[in-house]
């Protein structure tokens, strides 16, 4: 999955009162992997990660994240 913008993430953190450790505990990802997310170092994770990090900010599904594509067309590799 690709993150579509990692501001908006952050916004979605600060708008939801959570922290980065606390996302990632919820997630089960450590902080410093939402860190790089936050900060764009990473642009994305795995489908399961995305959905549920979706689902940690009560977010619907989509609005963070979207299938990543590989160059031949095919959706769903990760990057």
């Amino acid at each position: 999955m690709h993150l579509r913008d990692a501001h908006q993430l952050t916004r979605y953190l600060h708008a939801g009162g959570l922290s980065q450790a606390d996302l990632g505990r919820a997630v089960g990802v450590s902080r410093q992997f939402i860190h790089m997310l936050t900060t764009g170092a990473r642009r994305g994770c795995t489908g399961p990660v995305g959905a549920r990090i979706e689902e940690a900010l009560h977010l619907l599904p989509g609005t963070l994240f979207a299938p990543s594509e590989s160059p031949d067309g095919r959706l769903g590799v990760n990057r």
